[in-house]
């Protein structure tokens, strides 16, 4: 039976993992094995706590659900099931930031190192924008779900680790001890920052438009702006929908 460790890229999927590893020993999957970046090396997939699928994804799926032993698999897909999930939410501007980053330095010759930031922003990557998958997840109202803030993991752990343990049912089994500076030293493209940046700094302001448009409806929902703050009018779901297919089909993925 899989419980779920979802989010958009780069929004703290990685730092949940090393929590269930070293606060609980618990390992956890990844949906795309992982191979090229924390499963290239053996210390980091280790910390982490990453195991790999031993089969192809789909294979790996139907193994993992129909199982009586409950594991834990990363995502950042649209839900494929009702079952439980984690839920790891970042600030918008911070998470677009991060992938754009990723994008970049995980894919130097290819199509993926040249996107822009405002591609990030607008979903044009293989990716969905971050509305969409929350959206698609709507964590904050689908059963079962445990949302936790990336920048609270960091903030008060011990609290974050409680609500895990309550949601797991599993008490913790030692002290959370954040190993990012060691993680950082074998791979520091992965593991860019270990601390949640000003948010405002994130997007420059020739982009910063753009992603109120496209992001300001979640950002007022989870509280990263107040309620009440004026914004640009939303981007309708339709066009964020078609310009995603279009995205898609740029980079052969339809």
């Amino acid at each position: 039976m899989i419980t779920w460790l979802s989010s958009y890229p780069r929004s703290g999927n990685t730092l949940l993992r090393s929590m269930l590893r070293n606060a609980f020993e618990l390992t956890s999957y990844s949906a795309y094995d992982d191979i090229g970046d924390i499963g290239a090396d053996a210390n980091v997939a280790d910390r982490v706590g990453h195991v790999f699928l031993g089969a192809p994804w789909p294979q790996a799926y139907e193994r993992l659900q129909s199982s009586d032993e409950v594991t834990f698999v990363k995502t950042h897909e649209v839900p494929t099931d009702a079952g439980k999930a984690i839920y790891v939410v970042r600030d918008g501007r911070s998470a677009c930031r991060s992938y754009f980053h990723y994008l970049r330095d995980f894919f130097q010759r290819s199509r993926a190192s040249t996107y822009t930031l405002a591609d990030v922003i607008a979903g044009l990557t293989p990716a969905l924008s971050w509305t969409d998958h929350l959206n698609a997840w709507n964590p904050l109202q689908r059963p079962n779900t445990l949302v936790l803030r990336f920048e609270q993991l960091l903030a008060d752990p011990a609290e974050q680790i409680a609500r895990i343990a309550a949601f797991i049912q599993r008490d913790p089994s030692r002290q959370w001890q954040n190993n990012f500076e060691e993680l950082r030293r074998h791979d520091p493209r992965f593991f860019r920052a270990g601390a949640a940046t000003d948010p405002a700094t994130a997007i420059d302001a020739s982009d910063l438009e753009l992603f109120w448009a496209f992001h300001g409806d979640w950002m007022k929902r989870l509280g990263y702006v107040a309620p009440d703050a004026a914004l640009p009018a939303a981007v309708p779901a339709a066009l964020r929908s078609l310009m995603a297919r279009r995205a898609l089909i740029v980079v052969g993925h339809a």
